[in-house]
């Protein structure tokens, strides 16, 4: 059961950095609003501070405001969502193996 949760939230957490690399086509200087993000309408609220508080954490993205609206994404959160991509069948220190999470 816990370990189901610790991929969810790995998932969720892949999810939305992913979105963030997107939407700023990898510009750490790009500021997106989040709220026109499809992917924090699947989170909920709840589940997407969570989210957010582990990638501020980790240095993956930087907030830009108290509400944890507008985000933008890191150096470090770059090369994490590039990881993915350059080895899909591993995990990285952050998410699970690419092909695992898209199953």
């Amino acid at each position: 059961m816990l370990h189901l949760q610790v991929f969810e939230n790995q998932i969720n957490r892949y999810l939305l950095l992913s979105a963030l690399y997107k939407q700023s086509a990898a510009d750490t200087n790009l500021v997106i609003d989040m709220q026109k993000t499809p992917e924090i309408h699947s989170l909920g609220y709840k589940h997407y501070q969570k989210v957010v508080t582990y990638l501020l954490q980790e240095q993956l993205i930087r907030q830009h405001n108290e509400q944890l609206q507008f985000l933008s994404i890191t150096h470090r959160g770059i090369r994490a969502i590039e990881h993915v991509f350059k080895n899909i069948a591993e995990p990285t220190d952050y998410f699970p193996a690419y092909r695992e999470m898209m199953k």
